[in-house]
């Protein structure tokens, strides 16, 4: 499971690593500076405070505004908690599903087998996307402003479904195995 996220990551990586400027402002300054370049011009300028932002900016707007956001915004902590919630239990199902599949019996390879139902749930979030894609599109067509609570719609199918099957895992492992389970990934995690 590690490897395959670590691929992913890669890829994505790769990805975006030839992926071109597209901000208008970046594009005019690049531009500006070859049209200066070519013509001998040099008095050829544009909105500075557009240009490449400096590591003053950088931590203003990539640091410190998000942290204020995150403690003055309740959309932005509720969505940023429940999305921590969520790979958070991926990751501690990828450890803990296994162990407790183990202790039933299942080899290494069969264990792992019910983190396909997490392949199925990413599957089943495709509509969610798609309508809220749908809708999202029809205010804008409407003259509407979009706000964050218009694509709200996998959340409010994704939280009761999370917290049911989180609470239908807990209820059909035996205690026995949960106290092992518990006990093994403990030592795992004291042993990095």
């Amino acid at each position: 499971m590690f490897y395959l996220g670590a691929i992913a990551l890669g890829v994505v990586f790769v990805g975006f690593w030839f992926t071109q400027e597209s901000r208008p402002s970046m594009i005019l300054h690049r531009r500006l500076k070859r049209a200066r370049e070519i013509t001998g011009f040099y008095e050829l300028t544009c909105d500075e405070s557009s240009k490449m932002p400096g590591i003053r900016t950088f931590v203003t707007t990539m640091v410190s505004r998000p942290i204020r956001f995150f403690f003055t915004e309740p959309i932005v902590f509720t969505v940023s908690i429940m999305s921590a919630t969520i790979f958070g239990s991926v990751y501690l199902q990828t450890e803990g599903i296994k162990v407790i599949y183990r202790s039933f019996g299942f080899d290494e390879r069969r264990a792992a087998l019910p983190l396909i139902s997490w392949i199925v749930g990413l599957i089943l979030t495709v509509p969610l996307r798609m309508y809220d894609w749908k809708f999202v599109s029809y205010r804008l067509r409407m003259g509407h402003a979009v706000r964050p609570e218009d694509k709200m719609t996998g959340f409010y199918v994704a939280a009761p479904v999370l917290a049911v099957s989180l609470w239908w895992l807990s209820w059909t492992v035996p205690p026995y195995v949960r106290r092992r389970a518990v006990s093994n990934i403990t030592i795992n995690h004291q042993a990095y």
